[in-house]
């Protein structure tokens, strides 16, 4: 067979195995960034990103498990907020661990198991 017959009948595969290992890489700068946390550093990020961040650790096994994960954002995702991201992020990390957990052990069999994220603006405040 040559290379691009090869090529072309796998390539969706191939493609599958592509965006696997970019989900690991992110998975694994991620966690590199934990690793480094050593002091409060205040910066100024987007209001969502430490909350997607946090969910790209588990976005995958949620599929796995069935679990919906519903993203009600009402904040623009560009303005930004002072907040030590890391921290913030290993926060949500927590909260969505412990979220899959009371799922697996509260859910009904016939519900689907559901995990709603929101952000939305107060008095001038974040509220997550």
């Amino acid at each position: 067979m040559h290379p691009d017959d090869l090529f072309s009948t796998h390539s969706h595969e191939l493609e599958k195995i592509g965006q696997a290992a970019e989900r690991v890489a992110t998975i694994v700068n991620n966690i590199r960034t934990f690793g480094r946390q050593d002091e409060f550093r205040k910066t100024p990020t987007p209001v969502n990103e430490p909350l997607e961040r946090a969910l790209e650790f588990y976005e995958t096994r949620f599929q796995v498990e069935g679990i919906t994960v519903i993203r009600d954002y009402r904040v623009d995702s560009t303005a930004k907020i002072e907040l030590d991201a890391n921290r913030m992020q290993q926060i949500f990390v927590n909260l969505l661990a412990n979220a899959r957990d009371a799922l697996r052990e509260t859910a009904p069999s016939a519900t689907i198991p559901t995990i709603e994220l929101s952000t939305e603006s107060r008095d001038g405040q974040v509220l997550y």
